[in-house]
């Protein structure tokens, strides 16, 4: 009789270090396929906000002297951007993701065109004509890329909080096991 309690007691006790060595994983990819990348999508976003900005003072510039700098600025944004994007396109995606995904990256790629263009405006010193066409091109398309990027980090959120409250409910049926076999012992 005392073998079997110590045999149950053991196995209970292994299904527990199963079931926690479990949790430690799906955590770990939680953190990796969804915290990582929401934190890189941040940083995307920040970067094509930085892009805008930029853009904007150059079209206003009343000191034409201050135009590499902020031509630079936008150079290092691109970086940024390039990079976080890879690294977010390399994580575990769900068919919803890549399809969000495409679609901002798409918007993206149009922005850029269009602020390019803008660019080139501003290269040839025509101030007036790139004040219009930021206007009428590339603030629009900033607007949408914009629009795509919320869509794709509310996404992320969610299914960051829809894992995350999968291991918590098996944690807590592994504390509830734990606790069952400790009073099992007890009593």
């Amino acid at each position: 009789l005392e073998f079997r309690r110590v045999l149950f007691r053991s196995s209970v006790a292994g299904l527990g270090l199963l079931g926690l060595n479990q949790s430690n994983e799906t955590l770990r990819l939680v953190n990796e396929d969804r915290l990582i990348p929401l934190r890189d999508l941040s940083t995307v976003q920040e970067s094509m906000q930085e892009m805008q900005l930029q853009s904007t003072k150059l079209a206003y510039l009343i000191d034409q002297k201050h135009v590499k700098e902020h031509f630079d600025q936008i150079m290092k944004a691109d970086k940024v951007f390039n990079e976080k994007w890879l690294k977010y396109k390399a994580t575990n995606l769900t068919q919803e993701e890549a399809e969000l995904a495409n679609r901002f990256f798409s918007q993206a790629e149009s922005y850029m065109q269009v602020r390019n263009q803008f660019l080139n405006l501003i290269g040839n010193n025509d101030f007036a004509a790139a004040r219009n066409y930021l206007q009428k091109e590339v603030d629009p398309k900033f607007g949408q890329v914009l629009s795509a990027m919320t869509g794709l980090l509310e996404l992320q959120a969610t299914i960051a909080q829809s894992e995350y409250g999968g291991v918590a409910s098996m944690l807590k049926l592994i504390s509830t096991a734990i606790t069952a076999v400790i009073l099992f012992a007890i009593c």
